[in-house]
């Protein structure tokens, strides 16, 4: 018998076959033992997304401007994972004095997220509560073919509140963490810029530009008590801010002599980054359906990411000489 043979060969099998008899499922149920179709698709739903775009634009010979506003909203294939976002920018450029020119652009974004689905293996909540698997694992490839998604997406909450551990599959213990836990996460993005350059004389020009960057970011991770009553729920909040700023000049001089051409480049340039961020998290509960670090029965959980702050400043020069129709060293 050759290898592939040998491999193929097993003492397991996967139980009698599927012909509708009647049985007791592993929470004492009396069902048909039967392939339910598309039982894997039935803890899904259909994604919806839309884009929404208002734009306004106009300019003349001295200058531009644009303004926009776009709204973003979806919501996935898992239940309660849903996202929004707005935002907004606005551009324009303006030529002073005839001569120097501003271009200057403004954004701003505003995001709601909330129940992101978790796509690995692993349990990725802060908490480590023991979720186990996502949902897009733990249904893919783990349900039986007769396990019926439908009756225990109804019943995975326990008649005495909290999670139903009848089900011997346990995949209600995913079901409960989908619909009964929220996880959301907050963000804001701003964002400015301003560009100016100013002809000094016919030979040097000025440039200065400047850019800063904020993102702030929020997290809440609600999870309902699992015990009878729903007793002993979690919480957990963290906030967090990343802020940077640049910072540019630069003076050019160039000038043409009949065939020769000098160019010459000189400025610095200054950039500074920031960060800092803290959470905190019951430590035990109180009472059940309260989602406040107040409620924690132990000591608050509190921790605070060292501050983190860097500063980098640079100075740069350049030169290049050229004839026409051939390069200089």
């Amino acid at each position: 018998m050759d290898g592939s043979l040998q491999m193929a060969a097993t003492p397991y099998n996967f139980g009698p076959k599927f012909n509708g008899q009647p049985i007791k499922d592993n929470s004492g149920r009396d069902v048909l033992y039967a392939a339910i179709p598309h039982n894997v698709l039935d803890a899904y739903r259909t994604a919806v997304s839309s884009n929404t775009a208002l734009i306004i634009s106009g300019g003349s010979a001295q200058g531009t401007f644009r303004l926009s506003y776009a709204r973003n909203s979806s919501q996935g294939i898992t239940p309660n994972n849903d996202f929004k976002g707005n935002s907004f920018n606005l551009r324009g450029t303006q030529r002073l004095l005839g001569k120097i020119i501003v271009d200057a652009n403004v954004s701003y974004t505003k995001s709601l997220s909330r129940n992101a689905a978790y796509v690995g293996n692993e349990n990725t909540n802060l908490q480590n509560r023991g979720d186990g698997a996502g949902i897009l694992v733990n249904f893919a490839a783990g349900i039986p073919r007769s396990y019926d998604t439908k009756y225990w997406m109804k019943n995975y909450i326990s008649p005495e509140g909290g999670w139903n551990r009848e089900d011997k599959n346990n995949f209600t213990n995913t079901l409960y963490n989908l619909y009964e836990n929220n996880r959301t996460a907050d963000d804001d993005n701003f964002r400015g810029s301003i560009d100016v350059q100013v002809p000094v004389t016919k030979v040097f020009k000025f440039q200065g530009f400047a850019n800063m960057n904020y993102l702030g970011s929020s997290y809440e991770d609600r999870t309902r008590g699992r015990d009878k009553g729903f007793n002993n729920p979690e919480y957990l909040t963290t906030i967090g801010s990343r802020f940077t700023t640049l910072y540019r000049g630069a003076l050019y001089y160039s000038e043409s002599f009949h065939d020769f051409n000098l160019m010459l480049t000189g400025g610095g340039e200054y950039f500074r980054f920031s960060a800092r961020g803290n959470g905190a998290r019951t430590d035990g509960s109180i009472y059940p359906e309260i989602y406040r670090l107040s409620n924690s029965r132990d000591k608050v959980v509190a921790w605070e990411d060292k501050p983190y702050a860097r500063d980098l400043g640079s100075l740069f020069y350049q030169r290049a000489r050229s004839i026409t129709g051939m390069r200089l060293p």
